[in-house]
């Protein structure tokens, strides 16, 4: 890739993979923030933590430690580091701790697509409902949640784009300029607030030129360590606003159950719904086979209810795929349909 400089509005610079990239703004870089010692630090206590390792994603190419930062004083240390220099970033003393740690290890296997579609902050964390925003905690409104993000031991390249909504399946952005890649240098901190932290979406992979090498079950493969402190606070809207919708539900339900449902059988009370997400590359049934050989634990009502399926996430292609004319087609997640079996 060639990188090309691009400066932030903050006065840093950012190494972009587009001349013209718009740089989102509350997009932070503080070079060399931690030293060599601080690195050896950090990975010995992610060493000493092996049993927290949690896999993730298919054929486990990437695992995740959380820690709660409340419940971790082995990270006190970098976190006041990291909060001063928030504070001293967003130019505010109202800076507060992040109170989640994020460490995500990823191998160069991961290294699969050019499409992001995470927010930083889920869509359930929405920036109107922002306590930094209804308590006017700082002047104007400003919003005082952040991410901050540390490549510890490997170049890493993160795929940023802002959509034109606010949806993770939501695949057209704002414009060509509004999709990049960016590096991330070891030991450089990466801080997002305001608009980069609420409406840009990111993907984190292994740079192609890492060296760093992890040997795994004997094999050796490149590997990188990232980690991600986060401050998001919201309010109660959205758990408020699911606590109604449930009640509404509960009463809806309470109104269809007919009186006699003592005397119904469990088939006409009941239907069990089975999820799964179908992978091309592993179309196995044996893990709902084994699920559903379980039934009869629950009687013989039990196995005569109705049972549902749910494929979440079915990814088909949109048009015509011309590799020679330079279009591919595009994808999109299908709506679910009912089929009987």
């Amino acid at each position: 890739i060639a990188w090309h400089e691009t400066p932030l509005i903050q006065g840093d610079f950012l190494k972009t993979s587009a001349e013209d990239a718009v740089v989102p703004s509350g997009l932070h870089v503080i070079s060399d923030f931690i030293t060599d010692e601080d690195v050896t630090m950090l990975t010995n206590i992610i060493e000493g933590n092996r049993h927290l390792w949690q896999h993730k994603g298919f054929e486990e190419r990437k695992r995740i430690q959380r820690y709660t930062v409340s419940l971790s004083p082995q990270f006190d240390w970098i976190v006041d580091k990291i909060t001063s220099a928030i504070g001293d970033t967003l130019s505010t003393s109202a800076t507060k701790r992040p109170s989640e740690i994020i460490i995500e290890e990823r191998k160069s296997t991961s290294f699969v697509s050019n499409r992001c579609n995470t927010f930083e902050t889920s869509t359930s964390e929405v920036r109107t409902e922002c306590t930094c925003v209804s308590a006017k905690i700082l002047d104007n409104c400003k919003c005082s949640c952040y991410v901050a993000q540390l490549s510890l031991n490997a170049e890493c390249i993160q795929l940023i784009d802002k959509p034109k909504e606010r949806k993770a399946d939501c695949w057209d952005v704002v414009s060509p300029q509004h999709r990049y890649k960016f590096l991330m240098e070891p030991k450089t901190l990466i801080c997002k607030t305001g608009e980069s932290l609420w409406n840009w979406r990111s993907r984190i992979t292994l740079a192609s030129g890492a060296n760093n090498q992890d040997s795994i079950d004997g094999n050796t493969q490149r590997s990188s360590v990232t980690i991600a402190f986060r401050q998001v606070v919201t309010s109660n809207a959205s758990s408020r606003g699911n606590q109604e919708k449930n009640e509404i539900i509960n009463n809806v339900c309470k109104k269809k159950v007919d009186k006699d449902v003592e005397d119904s059988s469990l088939p006409q009370v009941l239907s069990v719904i089975v999820t799964t997400s179908p992978i091309k590359s592993n179309p196995s049934t044996e893990v709902l086979e084994r699920a559903f050989a379980t039934f009869h634990h629950g009687g013989n009502e039990f196995m005569e209810v109705e049972k549902l399926i749910v494929c979440d996430g079915v990814r088909l292609h949109c048009g015509r795929d011309d590799s020679t004319s330079g279009n591919q087609a595009r994808k999109f997640t299908k709506k679910y349909q009912v089929q009987t079996i």
